[in-house]
């Protein structure tokens, strides 16, 4: 199984697992009875904005703009994105996927963890493209807002959130900052083990205690 990234809308990058079949190790998918395929959109939206409130205000007036989804929109008015409206989402794009031909599983209530089996005749870069298709109109606001809230709940900037982390799992000592770490980041050469299983819980879930 391959990795493939579908970068979402704010600060998130939510994570695809694209299952890439070719020709001969895959099975034909069966035409579904039932299509609810979205309509795309391409306009943002151009009307009054709900009034946001909290450490995330800017991030949903952010989103509920740049959606071109009626449905992500009706989600984030009230600047809450619950679990049952992330089930809901993602049970849409699970619908979306299988209207155009593929076998798709998500973990419900876990943003961004999918399983895609690839129809015979496409790579992994066009069934990639059928992910992100289903996601616009489904849930690419909604997943990145429902996880950077869980994670992020003050909405610190994401070096001093990370660094944080760090620091609490004995990764880092409290003299490293978030300007250092934004300066590795940068080059890709840093001063700790990216390798440390402490850090990969750190990039996993930055709340994570010891």
């Amino acid at each position: 199984m391959t990795t493939i990234r579908k970068t979402a809308p704010l600060r998130l990058c939510v994570g695809v697992l694209l299952a890439a079949c070719g020709l001969a190790g895959c099975a034909q998918a069966a035409n579904p009875q039932h299509d609810e395929t979205p309509t795309a959109g391409t306009t943002a939206y151009a009307g009054p904005l709900p009034k946001f409130s909290g450490p995330f205000a800017n991030e949903f007036a952010e989103a509920y703009k740049n959606s071109t989804s009626d449905f992500q929109r009706e989600v984030l008015a009230d600047g809450v994105v619950d679990k049952a409206e992330l089930s809901e989402a993602q049970r849409r794009w699970v619908s979306c996927m299988t209207g155009r031909g593929f076998t798709a599983t998500v973990s419900y209530g876990n943003p961004g963890s999918y399983s895609v089996k690839a129809r015979i005749g496409y790579t992994q870069d066009s069934a990639g493209t059928v992910v992100g298709e289903c996601g616009v109109e489904t849930t690419d606001y909604i997943e990145a807002l429902y996880a950077e809230v869980i994670q992020n709940p003050t909405n610190k900037d994401y070096a001093t959130l990370m660094v944080d982390c760090y620091r609490r799992l004995g990764v880092v000592g409290n003299d490293y900052t978030p300007e250092r770490f934004d300066q590795e980041s940068k080059t890709g050469v840093y001063s700790f083990n990216r390798n440390d299983h402490r850090v990969d819980r750190c990039n996993l879930n930055p709340q994570v205690q010891k």
